[in-house]
This record gives C-alpha cells, structure tokens and sequence, in this order.
C-alpha cells in the first residue's frame, strides 16, 4: 500500500524546511525503507528529502517513524520531471553515541545516521528500494529536515 506520510506531531522539535516553489512534473517517487533498518532504529524519527541533484534543490521532505518491525514506504508524489536528475538524503536522529534530539548530528561524529542515494532521471511512476542498513555515512545536515 502506498501512502503519504504526515508531519507527525510527535517529533517535538525536529524542524523541516518548507518545499521550495519549483516547476515539478507528475511522477511520482516511492521509496521502500527495508525492514533490516526496524531492528536498529525502530521507533526512531526520520527524514527524506528529495533533492534535484543538478540544482542541490531540495523539492520536499517527508517525515515519519522507522517501524519496529518491517518495511515504510515514502511517497514523493507528482513531483518529478523527465529529464532530471535526482538524488535522496535520508537521516535518522538515532543520537548512538551522542548528539542531540531534533538536531542533525552529522560529520565528523555521524551521531545520526545519514545517507545519500543517486536515484537518477526519473521518466515515470517509479518504485525506489532503498538499500539495506549499512554503517557507510554521508553527511546530509542542511537537507532533510535536518534543522539546519
């Protein structure tokens, strides 16, 4: 089932940048979060921006819960255009080790984890599998509702 993802009340002070005007076509993007990421951050909050790569535009981000157990959908819907270039900042405030909640706590630390996905152009409805939990970061504070 594919759904959007409200803004969830329960995310306290975690801040969001506001989706920027942009001329957006209408495909629409899903991204499957795997479930080998429920038994490391379940429970904990996310978010996932979706950035015009060329640009460095952040078009929109969505923000929600890592299940305790299998796998979430984001839905980044009528929002891209054939012919461009797209990539994916996904954070997740796990605070291991450190940082601060609603804050993102990025290099040199990676007290959150982060990480970037090269998504590509995007002609249609396209399903996007996001690949399984890995400890290789990529630092996405300033995007995805980072509150930077």
């Amino acid at each position: 089932m594919v759904r959007r993802l409200p803004l969830l009340a329960v995310l306290g002070t975690l801040s969001c940048n506001p989706p920027i005007d942009t001329d957006t076509g209408e495909s629409t993007l899903t991204v499957t979060i795997p479930a080998s990421y429920a038994a490391i951050h379940g429970g904990q909050t996310f978010a996932m921006a979706l950035v015009e790569t060329s640009e460095g535009v952040e078009l929109d981000t969505q923000l929600g819960l890592v299940p305790a157990s299998g796998s979430e959908e984001v839905v980044f819907a009528d929002l891209l255009a054939e012919g461009v270039q797209y990539e994916l900042h996904l954070w997740i405030d796990a605070n291991q080790g450190g940082g601060t909640a609603g804050n993102c706590d990025g290099a040199p630390d990676f007290f959150d984890h982060q990480w970037v996905e090269q998504v590509g152009e995007v002609a249609e409805d396209t399903e996007f599998p996001w690949p399984d939990h890995n400890v290789e970061f990529d630092d996405v504070c300033g995007t995805a509702g980072s509150g930077e």
